[in-house]
């Protein structure tokens, strides 16, 4: 929906900008909490379909997936379990030392602003 709002007022805008936009981002490795979600589902959705090494003849599209997921210490040397926790930990990590809720950061917070920064932005009412 968002990438149809921007296409409608001719700034197309890619997915991985997509999930940038309003969201807070792991200190580490500079991703967004929303984009190393999404790495991880795709990780652990198409893991089968990744050659062993994650090197050897990857499409270009499972390359951004595979970077993104080393960029938060997944690796193929590890286990399905220990790869998704690197992902959780990346997630859910702070300065202060205090976990967050996963499910609230990455959808709820993150829609909320989204959704308040498009209405300013695309100069949107909530009501038709």
């Amino acid at each position: 929906m968002v990438k149809r709002m921007y296409q409608l007022n001719g700034q197309p805008i890619r997915k991985e900008a997509v999930m940038s936009l309003e969201a807070e981002l792991d200190q580490t490795s500079g991703l967004s909490y929303v984009a190393i979600a999404n790495g991880a589902a795709n990780f652990y959705k198409h893991r089968f379909e990744w050659p062993e090494d994650w090197v050897t003849g990857v499409s270009p599209q499972q390359a951004e997936t595979i970077k993104l997921v080393c960029a938060v210490g997944m690796s193929p040397e590890q286990d399905l379990a220990d790869n998704l926790l690197c992902a959780v930990h990346a997630i859910t990590r702070t300065t202060d030392c205090n976990s967050k809720n996963l499910p609230d950061l990455v959808v709820e917070k993150w829609r909320t602003r989204l959704a308040l920064s498009l209405r300013v932005q695309f100069a949107l009412t909530q009501y038709p």
